[in-house]
């Protein structure tokens, strides 16, 4: 069976904007086949909004996203040696990272500092740190070989309220004693 998809461009448009005001700092997502409109389509219509950053789903996905945003890209994968690009991408890539080796590995990349995104473990159990690792992380980040530019929280679908696990979440955050660049306030990235 084919399923044709047509989209309202006007009001889709309309959308996006009311969301992006409503929303300042939200990072688009633009991974995989776009949702269907493709990530370079949807990367034209982020710098077309104006957001400083958006999400990646992969290192193989940067190229095709980074020729149509000028903006700042955060790779949603949690970067490994063996699975990130020889040689680091530039400047505007952030890097999602949920394990202390992988901190400490890309702590000793020449060149500029990584900028880095720390990623919490959370009841979705995927990846990322535990609150004590988050500690641990904050401590390799404190010798300014990476640049924390904050910390993501991937929380569950679902019904009911993840309230608690939040705040839980969230005094682990304040916990670690991390900053964001230059000492400013720590970003936290939020999805779901």
């Amino acid at each position: 069976m084919t399923l044709t998809l047509h989209v309202d461009g006007d009001r889709w448009r309309a959308h996006l904007r009311s969301v992006v005001e409503r929303h300042p700092g939200i990072v688009p997502v633009a991974k995989g086949n776009g949702y269907g409109f493709g990530i370079a389509r949807l990367a034209r219509r982020a710098e077309w909004l104006g957001v400083d950053t958006v999400a990646v789903g992969t290192y193989d996905e940067i190229p095709e996203v980074a020729s149509r945003f000028g903006g700042d890209l955060l790779v949603l994968t949690p970067w490994r040696s063996f699975l990130a690009p020889s040689e680091l991408p530039d400047r505007r890539v952030i890097h999602t990272v949920g394990r202390l080796d992988d901190l400490a590995a890309l702590a000793v990349q020449e060149g500029e500092r990584p900028r880095v995104v720390l990623e919490r473990a959370t009841s979705m159990l995927r990846h990322g740190f535990t609150a004590r690792g988050l500690r641990e992380a904050a401590s390799v980040a404190g010798h300014g070989r990476v640049r924390v530019e904050g910390v993501a929280l991937h929380l569950p679908l679902g019904h009911g309220t993840y309230l608690l696990e939040v705040t839980r979440l969230m005094n682990d955050v304040v916990a670690s004693g991390l900053t964001g660049p230059d000492g400013a306030p720590l970003t936290v990235f939020v999805s779901h």
